[in-house]
């Protein structure tokens, strides 16, 4: 099979939890040793796209039911990444699946010029779970940062405070890749290929109580601060800090 003809096998049934040792082996993964997949998907993949990570690991799932993963060639694994934190309810769950399934045979997307009813509920139900707060859709992390920092201009701005535009943050923290955070990302080795960076953003030592009072000043517009930098390490900000 050439990386042209590639073609990835279905998942079970996502509704009914079944374990690939009880299924065929030819519906679980038609009959492709592990080793076979990665090699086809490797060349499919090195031709056709990019890989924002660099090398990617060497392994491939065909099929994942909760927390459990199963490669091609029968291998269970637990789910200890999660998507990188996104993948929270697990694999397959049949209550997703069947809330996306509904969901596709309404109405696909229809942007946010107009009101979309499941939109506007998961905000009623967000802000019902976060003290009244109001919620902001987006599709990642960085964005979120990207949306927020933007938030801060415009607030300082609108208040007659165009002075106000640096962002202090600190080293060893993560808050994207986009070119608009990378700044604010306390990672030496994420700004490495890309200077100069948009200028505006001041990087300080976690829990540095005289360095915050040092670099806060008349520009500043923000403190963008994780509750808990994992990107390092299990890093907790001291509650003098925050």
């Amino acid at each position: 099979m050439t990386p042209e003809t590639l073609e990835i096998a279905p998942a079970l049934d996502a509704a009914t939890p079944t374990d690939l040792e009880q299924a065929e082996p030819d519906a679980a993964h038609h009959l492709h040793s592990q080793n076979s997949v990665l090699d086809e998907l490797a060349a499919a993949d090195a031709q056709f796209g990019v890989q924002n990570y660099g090398q990617r690991l060497p392994v491939a799932f065909s099929h994942g039911i909760g927390v459990e993963l199963w490669d091609f060639a029968g291998k269970r694994y637990l789910d200890f990444l999660a998507g990188i934190a996104v993948t929270q309810v697990g694999h397959a769950h049949p209550h997703v699946v069947e809330a996306i399934a509904q969901q596709a045979a309404r109405v696909m997307h229809v942007t946010n010029y107009y009101y979309i009813a499941p939109q506007v509920e998961l905000a009623r139900r967000l802000s019902q779970l976060s003290y009244g707060f109001r919620a902001f859709f987006c599709n990642s992390g960085a964005e979120a940062n990207e949306a927020a920092l933007k938030l801060a201009r415009k607030w300082h701005h609108d208040a007659g405070n165009d002075g106000k535009i640096e962002v202090v943050s600190v080293w060893k923290s993560f808050h994207g890749r986009t070119l608009g955070v990378l700044g604010a990302t306390g990672n030496a080795a994420y700004h490495k290929g890309f200077a100069p960076l948009p200028p505006g953003h001041v990087l300080i030592e976690l829990n540095d109580l005289a360095a915050l009072e040092n670099a806060i000043g008349e520009k500043t517009a923000a403190f963008l601060l994780e509750p808990i930098l994992g990107e390092s390490g299990i890093l907790l900000p001291s509650p003098e800090f925050v």
